[in-house]
């Protein structure tokens, strides 16, 4: 029997559900058991992609190649023909007197002349071409027009048929759907070339379907979302990325880039069939349309302001270096010459060997000596004298050591710099966790410090970076599915965390006290689904102990439980979320966005609990996120596409002049979304906006249209947000 395998064994051996970012151990488990079901019942067939060859239809998978940041390939493909457009290969006039390519591998699209070079290599791995109907004939001109779709057996056989760029154009704006993995960046290539209309269909994802956020849709536990990955998980198929693998893109040959653009446009095609009948098309159109809006975001990008930068970059590297020697003594008269205590396996030899400290935690994987900061912060409090200051030294380096490689050195090459700012995009993962939460990268925005973010200043003349913040969102959410009308009211018109204490201890507790952040810790473990253990562990490691450990942890439990005993609701709910996970395996939230949890081990029920309140919180700001803009451009009279043809020109402007004054057109003076944290909108706003601006956002916001529109039960959830305005961004 063969067995089809699509998750590597060490997932199940180290499942990843810290932040709910990985599948859990159970659902991995239930994923493979269903795949070796599928194999085992014949249902994987084997396919192998068509021929290149002409195409049509009104759904068309796409895909493009964009090595350095320029468009170079483009090529559409559907179960019965693909044709690619590059632009690395010399044009020339074929025999029939149409502009053809002068390439050893290139075919002419009007008379399909393969002139026997139909492969795209010049010394072809097969001389046999299979046709339709079973007859083996030797490859030859006559007999490439008789053979149709999958006649090849192997990808890394299939030719290409280069055709002109206005030959793609016109299959894409006669297709009436574009499918495509991660869709946004080639929707815009496709746009700024001419190639798609510019239809707001495009922009708001009415006219697309990308597979990246369908596939995750479908489930959300996999462990990969490639194309070559997702196709084996339906077809018996071989994988056709083995010659680019390991090479920079710039550096793939045409031959090569052509021929896996065309294989991934006709994958995507592929997957969309398999996954597409899985997916809620409501959830999906609103997920796909605040995708886009996440990609004009990193159109928009931030200003950085440079002499900031670098007074802060400076800052950190003067700390670093001087915690960085300070420890290198230390290390040298411990004996350890060479020390170096960004080396795990240096700082495991001086700690647990050269000190002898007590070994308390390992790593997950190998078992090693754990050496993360929250090791070194625990040892800090079990050790006295020279050994605690050495410690404390080492806890200090970590964090300074971080900001310097991550908001530092790291930062800077991201940085697109002007004579005196540059410009930094932030780049968004739509539906980054399972729970549908939305992730940043390169940079990872979520988590700077406050020191950090205040390098980002406006863009525009006395302008101000406002931040709105959805106020205590995840309190409010489960109070509400919780249907526990006393938790919301201390949440919503009430102090919130100083309630509750007060409801638990019948007495006053004043914000920030030790109490405080222990109750808040609480109720949030709660919600997160932590049982006694793992809130005690976390509160001992933040410093916030009740005694010894035994008297801790009794008094952690202690408040856990009178906790679910003033709000029975919250038990109530969590009972029900457990129910569903016992009797489905999944979890689905107000929204519709449906957890796969695949068993009830303990970390498929912490995210049974938390995952239906990440999932709503997330799509509420989803929705602030289409609701915001969408009210500003109408505001302002601006369409979409003129945004969208703005928001490109202005980017396109910044890269190529010296001077960055091309970020923004002076008539152009609008109020513009170029961030997201966690439950925040971040705005760019010209000085003269700023009251209207605030107010419109506010009331949106609170509103979200979108979001109560598409799902009637959230129209009651109580809304409300908090304002930052300052000249940079986390300034009062």
């Amino acid at each position: 029997m063969k067995v089809l395998c699509t998750y590597h064994p060490a997932s199940i051996l180290h499942p990843r559900p810290v932040g709910n970012v990985g599948p859990t151990k159970e659902s991995l488990l239930r994923a493979i058991q269903d795949d070796i079901a599928r194999a085992a019942g014949g249902n994987v067939k084997s396919i192998v992609p068509p021929l290149p060859g002409p195409l049509g239809g009104l759904v068309v998978g796409v895909d493009t190649e964009y090595p350095n940041g320029e468009m170079t390939t483009v090529a559409v493909a559907t179960n019965e023909g693909m044709l690619v457009w590059d632009n690395g290969s010399t044009r020339k006039k074929c025999a029939c007197g149409q502009d053809t390519y002068d390439t050893p591998w290139f075919a002419c699209y009007a008379c399909r002349n393969a002139d026997e070079r139909i492969f795209l290599t010049t010394e072809p791995k097969r001389d046999i071409l299979v046709t339709e109907e079973g007859k083996e004939a030797k490859k030859g001109k006559k007999q490439v027009k008789e053979v149709k779709s999958g006649a090849l057996t192997s990808p890394a056989e299939v030719g290409v048929i280069l055709v002109p760029q206005e030959v793609i154009g016109k299959i894409l704006k006669n297709a009436d759907v574009l499918i495509g993995h991660s869709m946004a960046e080639d929707v815009r290539f496709l746009w700024e070339a001419g190639l798609i209309p510019k239809e707001e269909k495009y922009l708001t994802g009415k006219a697309l379907v990308d597979t990246l956020l369908v596939a995750k849709m479908a489930y959300e536990g996999r462990t990969s979302y490639k194309l070559e990955d997702l196709l084996a998980e339906f077809y018996t198929v071989e994988g056709w990325k083995r010659e680019t693998r390991g090479k920079k893109p710039w550096d793939w040959t045409p031959e090569e880039r052509a021929r896996r653009c065309q294989l991934d446009a006709w994958a995507t095609y592929m997957v969309a069939k398999s996954e597409w009948a899985k997916v809620d098309r409501k959830l999906y159109g609103f997920t796909v349309r605040y995708a886009m809006t996440l990609h004009r975001m990193t159109l928009a990008g931030s200003i950085v302001d440079k002499t900031t930068y670098h007074n802060i970059a400076q800052s950190v590297e003067n700390q670093r270096n001087n915690l960085l020697d300070k420890l290198k003594k230390a290390g040298a008269l411990l004996g350890k010459g060479n020390f170096d205590p960004s080396n795990d396996h240096h700082l495991r030899a001086v700690l647990y060997d050269t000190l002898a400290i007590p070994i308390t935690s390992r790593t997950p994987k190998a078992k090693l000596p754990s050496v993360d900061r929250a090791t070194l912060e625990s040892l800090v409090e079990c050790n006295r004298g020279g050994t605690k200051g050495f410690l404390e030294a080492l806890v200090e380096f970590s964090k300074v050591d971080k900001l310097y490689t991550t908001y530092t050195e790291g930062l800077n090459s991201l940085i697109h710099w002007g004579e005196d700012r540059g410009w930094l995009p932030f780049n968004f993962i739509t539906l980054g966790a399972r729970t549908g939460r939305r992730s940043s990268v390169n940079p990872n925005s979520q988590n700077w410090p406050v020191a950090m973010r205040q390098m980002v200043r406006s863009r525009y003349p006395g302008g101000l970076i406002m931040e709105f913040d959805y106020a205590k969102l995840e309190p409010r959410i489960i109070g509400y599915l919780a249907k526990c009308d006393k938790l919301l009211s201390y949440f919503t018109v009430g102090g919130g965390y100083l309630d509750v204490a007060r409801e638990l201890f019948r007495t006053e507790v004043k914000a920030g006290t030790p109490l405080y952040v222990a109750v808040k810790s609480i109720v949030l473990g709660v919600h997160y689904g932590m049982q006694t253990d793992l809130m005690a562990e976390e509160l001992w490691q933040e410093g916030i102990r009740f005694g010894n450990w035994e008297v801790h942890w009794a008094e952690t439990d202690r408040i856990r439980n009178l906790y679910l005993q003033t709000f029975p609701e919250i038990e109530q709910y969590m009972a029900r979320c457990e129910h569903d996970l016992a009797t489905t395996g999944t979890v689905t939230g107000p929204t519709g966005r449906t957890l796969h949890l695949g068993g009830d081990g303990k970390h498929s029920k912490n995210q049974a609990i938390n995952g239906p309140i990440q999932g709503t919180a997330s799509d509420i700001t989803g929705s602030a996120l289409i609701d915001v803009e969408t009210a500003l451009l109408l505001e302002l009279g601006i369409s979409l596409p003129d945004w969208f043809d703005l928001l490109c020109e202005a980017r396109r402007n910044f890269l190529t002049t010296a001077e960055n004054g091309g970020i923004m057109r002076s008539q152009w003076e609008v109020p513009v979304l170029f961030n997201e944290v966690h439950d925040s909108l971040v705005l760019d706003v010209p000085k003269g906006e700023i009251d209207k601006t605030r107010e419109l956002c506010v009331a949106v916001m609170r509103g979200v249209p979108t979001i109560r529109g598409m799902v009637p039960y959230l129209k009651d959830l109580p809304l409300d947000v908090d304002v930052k305005i300052g000249p940079t961004w986390g300034a009062k």
